[in-house]
Protein backbone atom coordinates (compact mmCIF):
# COMPACT_ATOMS: atom_id res chain seq x y z
CA UNK A 1 0.00 0.00 0.00
CA UNK A 2 3.14 1.96 0.47
CA UNK A 3 3.81 1.89 -3.14
CA UNK A 4 0.46 2.91 -3.99
CA UNK A 5 0.46 5.76 -1.53
CA UNK A 6 4.21 6.68 -3.39
CA UNK A 7 2.87 6.36 -7.23
CA UNK A 8 -0.42 8.75 -6.38
CA UNK A 9 1.66 11.56 -4.67
CA UNK A 10 4.68 11.46 -7.09
CA UNK A 11 2.28 11.28 -10.12
CA UNK A 12 -0.51 14.13 -8.62
CA UNK A 13 -3.25 11.10 -9.33
CA UNK A 14 -6.69 12.22 -8.55
CA UNK A 15 -8.25 8.75 -9.64
CA UNK A 16 -7.69 5.04 -9.60
CA UNK A 17 -7.85 2.95 -12.28
CA UNK A 18 -7.50 -0.48 -10.62
CA UNK A 19 -6.96 -3.82 -13.25
CA UNK A 20 -6.75 -7.52 -12.40
CA UNK A 21 -9.85 -7.75 -10.64
CA UNK A 22 -10.61 -11.22 -11.77
CA UNK A 23 -7.35 -12.52 -10.81
CA UNK A 24 -8.88 -11.63 -6.74
CA UNK A 25 -12.07 -13.01 -7.49
CA UNK A 26 -12.69 -15.10 -10.42
CA UNK A 27 -16.21 -14.33 -10.12
CA UNK A 28 -15.58 -10.80 -11.14
CA UNK A 29 -15.15 -11.81 -14.37
CA UNK A 30 -16.61 -9.53 -16.67
CA UNK A 31 -19.01 -7.29 -14.37
CA UNK A 32 -19.96 -4.25 -15.56
CA UNK A 33 -21.76 -3.15 -12.62
CA UNK A 34 -20.23 -2.34 -8.98
CA UNK A 35 -22.90 -3.61 -7.54
CA UNK A 36 -22.15 -7.17 -8.96
CA UNK A 37 -18.52 -7.31 -7.54
CA UNK A 38 -18.54 -10.27 -4.92
CA UNK A 39 -18.31 -8.48 -1.18
CA UNK A 40 -14.17 -9.64 -0.67
CA UNK A 41 -13.26 -7.12 -3.69
CA UNK A 42 -15.45 -4.13 -2.93
CA UNK A 43 -14.03 -4.45 0.49
CA UNK A 44 -10.31 -4.23 -0.79
CA UNK A 45 -11.73 -1.48 -3.30
CA UNK A 46 -13.06 0.34 0.25
CA UNK A 47 -10.22 -0.37 1.72
CA UNK A 48 -7.31 1.14 -0.89
CA UNK A 49 -9.44 4.18 -1.12
CA UNK A 50 -9.74 4.79 2.66
CA UNK A 51 -6.14 4.68 2.79
CA UNK A 52 -5.21 6.42 -0.13
CA UNK A 53 -7.36 9.12 -0.01
CA UNK A 54 -7.95 8.64 -3.57
CA UNK A 55 -10.73 7.45 -5.50
CA UNK A 56 -11.02 4.45 -8.14
CA UNK A 57 -13.41 5.13 -10.47
CA UNK A 58 -12.16 2.76 -13.40
CA UNK A 59 -12.20 -1.26 -12.26
CA UNK A 60 -11.01 -3.72 -14.57
CA UNK A 61 -12.88 -7.25 -14.21
CA UNK A 62 -11.46 -9.40 -17.13
CA UNK A 63 -9.02 -9.08 -20.83
CA UNK A 64 -12.40 -7.69 -22.85
CA UNK A 65 -12.63 -4.05 -23.61
CA UNK A 66 -16.31 -4.10 -22.30
CA UNK A 67 -14.77 -5.88 -18.89
CA UNK A 68 -14.55 -2.33 -17.49
CA UNK A 69 -16.39 -1.00 -14.61
CA UNK A 70 -16.86 2.94 -15.13
CA UNK A 71 -17.59 5.35 -11.78
CA UNK A 72 -16.67 8.30 -12.61
CA UNK A 73 -19.93 9.84 -13.41
CA UNK A 74 -20.20 8.96 -9.82
CA UNK A 75 -16.99 10.71 -8.40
Amino acid sequence: MELVKRAILVNSATQIALTGVDYLNANTRGKREYGQLPSDVRSFISKIENETKTPVTLISTGPETESMIDLRGNV
